[in-house]
């Protein structure tokens, strides 16, 4: 999965994700719900990464993330959002 230039997840990315949770294989999204989709997911990664890099060990400043470090703020950040 490729981000386009502006780091979000491209629209026909995210429709083919959806298509595979349609159980009528007809049914179209428009792009107008792809684009809000779009902003929503950028949103989140952004502030995943951001929450994680305040509540990581200050020992491990400048190393990059790691699993443990969003496993400490993904409850949090799934009711926040």
């Amino acid at each position: 999965m490729e981000a386009n230039d502006n780091g979000r997840i491209p629209k026909e990315t995210i429709q083919l994700l959806m298509k595979g949770y349609f159980k009528n294989k007809q049914l179209k999204v428009d792009d107008d719900v792809l684009e809000a989709i779009s902003e929503y997911m950028h949103i989140f990664v952004e502030e995943a990464t951001l929450r994680s890099l305040e509540n990581r060990d200050p020992s491990k400043a400048g190393a990059p993330l790691e699993y443990d470090d969003l496993e400490k703020i993904i409850g949090t950040l799934m009711l926040d959002m």
